[in-house]
C-alpha cells in the first residue's frame, strides 16, 4: 500500500510539473494608462508591470511637440517611481518633435530610454531628478537641450551629444556629479551659465568646435575635479581666451590645456599613411616608435603635425 502511494504521490507531482511547463508565460500587466492632448490631436500612454512606459499617437502621426507641463504636472508623474524605462511605440516614425517640460521629471526608476529620430529640442527639467538614469544617446536631430533638462541626474555616466546641436541651456546638466567626461560637438554655438555646474566629477571636457562656443564664467562653476581640456590643433589661441575670460585656471593652475595632434608617416617605398588623433599638452614630446605600414614597408620619417 505504501508504495502504491509513494507512485501516485510521483505522478501527481510530475503532472504538475509539466502542467506548470506548458502554461504560456503571463503577459505584462497594464498597471496604468492615459491620453493626453498634443497639438489638436492625442497620444495615448501605457504603463506595463514591468515598468516600460510606451506613448504613442492615437490616429495622426503627423509631426508634433509633445506638450510641456508643469512641475508633478506629467499624466505619469503619481508613477513614476514606477517607470524604469520609456519607449515611443513607432521609433521610425517622425511623429515626435520634443521632450516636454518635465516630463519625466523624478522618474527615480528610469534607467533606459529610446529617443525617436526625429526629436529636435529637450525641454526644460525634462530628465530633472533621475537619479537612477546612468547613460544617453541624444538622435542626430536634437539641436538644443532647455534650462535644467537633466539636473541633479546624480548616477549620469555618460551622454552621447550629436553633431546637430547648437544649444545647451542654463543648468541643462547642473549637479550630474558622476559624470566624468564629455565631448562637446563642434555644432555647438553656446554654452548657458551653470550648464556644468556642481559637475563634481567631471575631470576631462573635448572640445571639437574649430571655433569655440560662447561659455559664461558660471558654465563651469565648481567642476573642482576638472584637471584637462582638449582642444583642436589651431584653434589654441581662440580657446585659451574664451576659458580663460570664463574663469578657468589655465595659467600653470590646475587644469591643463592639451591640443589635438596627429601623426604622418612616410615609407621607404612612397605613400603616406596617419596614425589616429590624440591630445598632449604643450611642451610635450611626441615620440613614434616601431611604426610599420603594412604595404609600403619600414617607416623612413616621422613628421609630429599640430
Amino acid at each position: 500500500m505504501r508504495k502504491w502511494k509513494q507512485r501516485l504521490w510521483s505522478l501527481l507531482l510530475c503532472g504538475a510539473m509539466l502542467v506548470s511547463l506548458c502554461a504560456p508565460a503571463a503577459a505584462e500587466e497594464v498597471v496604468a494608462s492615459g491620453d493626453f492632448p498634443v497639438g489638436g490631436g492625442a497620444w495615448e500612454w501605457v504603463l506595463d508591470s514591468d515598468g516600460r512606459l510606451t506613448i504613442y499617437y492615437v490616429d495622426d502621426p503627423s509631426p508634433r511637440p509633445m506638450p510641456d507641463f508643469g512641475p508633478q504636472g506629467s499624466p505619469w508623474y503619481n508613477y513614476g517611481y514606477q517607470i524604469k524605462s520609456v519607449v515611443f511605440a513607432d521609433p521610425d516614425s517622425d511623429y515626435v518633435l520634443s521632450i516636454g517640460a518635465n516630463a519625466f521629471e523624478s522618474c527615480n526608476s528610469l534607467t533606459e530610454i529610446t529617443l525617436p529620430g526625429s526629436l529636435a529640442t529637450i525641454g526644460i527639467g525634462a530628465f530633472m531628478n533621475c537619479n537612477n538614469l546612468r547613460e544617453i544617446t541624444l538622435p542626430d536631430s536634437v539641436t538644443a537641450i532647455g534650462d535644467y533638462a537633466f539636473f541633479s541626474c546624480v548616477s549620469l555616466t555618460k551622454i552621447t551629444l550629436p553633431g546637430s546641436l547648437t544649444k545647451i541651456e542654463f543648468g541643462a546638466f547642473s549637479d550630474c556629479t558622476s559624470l566624468t567626461e564629455i565631448t562637446l560637438p563642434g555644432s555647438l554655438t553656446t554654452i548657458d551659465g551653470f550648464a556644468f555646474e556642481d559637475c563634481t566629477g567631471l575631470t576631462s571636457i573635448t572640445f571639437t568646435g574649430d571655433t569655440p562656443p560662447t561659455i559664461y564664467a558660471t558654465t563651469f562653476d565648481r567642476c573642482d575635479s576638472l584637471t584637462e581640456i582638449r582642444v583642436p590643433a589651431g584653434a589654441v589661441d581662440a580657446y585659451r581666451e574664451v576659458l580663460m575670460d570664463a574663469g578657468l585656471d589655465l595659467g600653470g593652475g590646475s587644469i591643463e590645456l592639451k591640443v589635438e595632434y596627429s601623426i604622418t608617416v612616410t615609407a621607404a617605398k612612397g605613400g603616406t599613411a596617419s596614425a589616429s588623433p590624440d591630445f598632449a599638452a604643450e611642451g610635450d614630446t611626441i615620440t613614434a616608435i616601431s611604426l610599420y605600414t603594412r604595404f609600403w614597408g619600414p617607416a623612413q620619417m616621422v613628421e609630429p603635425v599640430q
